[in-house]
């Protein structure tokens, strides 16, 4: 019979372990989510209430060229036409609201009694955490991915050679579009890369950084297209000079190239889509299926393209600067109001372990689990400054 651990070594234990994973879960971050860097991270600010709003400033720009402009005039006597009417420049206002959303996960009850039996209690431990940790950070980069999405004020398929159907300012998905045509390719690309020079995404805010004296910007595409835009060995590969905030998550990740302009920023799971009914539908790239004891994941046959047997037609392809939304997680806030106090609750995926007695099924606090909570909101920030592209899917072989 195994000897019976004390209860607070095993506690103690819990709180090891936990500190641990939530260093693993941080770690992995960049390795399966190609984001962080362009979006910065600030907490959310509770006074702002539940759903605050962001106003932009808006101004006009001249719409026609100065050709024959009024040559300087003197004093005739009758009058002054040293003074020159001026064109009023008129400003504005954009208006878009941002709230909080939330996730929680919780791994399966940890029974003590049943560890104490179990010669390896240790890699029991370890596989639950291993599996909250896969979960939750497989979550995060789907976040941004749908985020990628609706945060961006322009939204085009590809509908030709180099051609697009235009929804600008259509929010959230891409039900508005025309559906693609035709693979996205480098005239789409250049496109872009235009578009955004168009719309001031050139300056030291904006821009990833330089490369051959131009501005470089992200590419996040599926591994398909980076492939067949990037691994061509007649591509010009420019060094990419990084901005000071952007260095981290690219150079971890060997991105130190850029072609046209534009950064390989690959992404392994982009966001997929078939038709169902008419409706453009996302597939997933896993699918849960029962197994031995429990459950297990597995790669979704489906989410590979219909040439290869899956069901997917479109992908989801976004050519971005920095600072198009900010990510704000809910600061863990004030605790005590007047002599009500209530314990830290934090919001940005830090690990809990949670063993409370209770008159029920814990009477003896033998019975605990992991949980996570994620409480986070997208502010838009420079909405106009990244094109979100819904093209035709393209498997990586």
């Amino acid at each position: 019979m195994p000897a019976t651990p004390d209860l607070t070594d095993i506690n103690n234990f819990f709180y090891t372990r936990k500190n641990q994973f939530e260093n693993n879960v941080r770690s992995l971050a960049f390795q399966v989510n190609p984001f962080p860097d362009l979006f910065p991270t600030q907490p959310y600010t509770l006074e702002d209430g539940l759903q605050p709003e962001v106003i932009t400033a808006t101004h006009e720009l001249p719409t026609s060229y100065p050709f024959g402009l009024a040559a300087q005039a003197i004093a005739n006597g009758t009058g002054n036409p040293a003074t020159v009417d001026a064109t009023v420049v008129k400003s504005g206002s954009e208006k878009r609201s941002f709230a909080l959303e939330c996730k929680a996960f919780e791994s399966e009850v940890i029974d003590l009694n049943t560890m104490q039996w179990k010669h390896r209690a240790v890699e029991m431990v370890k596989a639950k955490e291993r599996g909250l940790k896969d979960f939750s950070t497989t979550f995060m980069a789907d976040w941004y991915r749908t985020k990628n999405i609706g945060m961006v004020d322009t939204k085009w398929t590809t509908t030709g050679a180099g051609a697009f159907d235009d929804k600008s300012d259509s929010l959230y998905d891409f039900t508005s579009l025309d559906l693609p045509s035709y693979y996205f390719s480098w005239r789409h690309a250049d496109a872009a890369y235009e578009y955004l020079l168009s719309v001031g995404a050139g300056g030291e805010e904006f821009r990833v950084g330089q490369a051959e004296g131009e501005p470089v910007f992200s590419i996040i595409c599926g591994p398909g297209y980076k492939r067949e835009l990037f691994g061509r060995d007649e591509d010009v590969r420019e060094v990419i000079n990084y901005s000071k905030d952007s260095m981290k998550n690219f150079l971890a990740r060997g991105i130190r190239h850029a072609v046209n302009g534009l950064a390989p920023n690959c992404d392994q799971w982009p966001v997929r889509y078939k038709v169902v009914d008419d409706v453009l539908t996302p597939v997933h790239p896993f699918i849960n299926i029962d197994t031995t004891n429990g459950r297990k994941w597995k790669l979704n046959p489906a989410y590979k393209t219909e040439v290869n047997g899956g069901e997917a037609l479109y992908e989801a392809i976004t050519i971005t600067a920095r600072n198009v939304y900010t990510v704000k997680p809910r600061p863990i806030g004030p605790t005590a109001f007047s002599k009500a106090s209530f314990g830290q609750v934090p919001y940005a995926g830090e690990v809990n372990w949670i063993n409370n007695k209770d008159m029920g099924a814990n009477k003896l606090g033998n019975l605990g689990f992991y949980r996570m909570d994620f409480q986070m909101a997208a502010r838009p920030e420079f909405p106009q400054m990244a094109v979100s592209i819904l093209t035709k899917a393209m498997d990586a072989n």
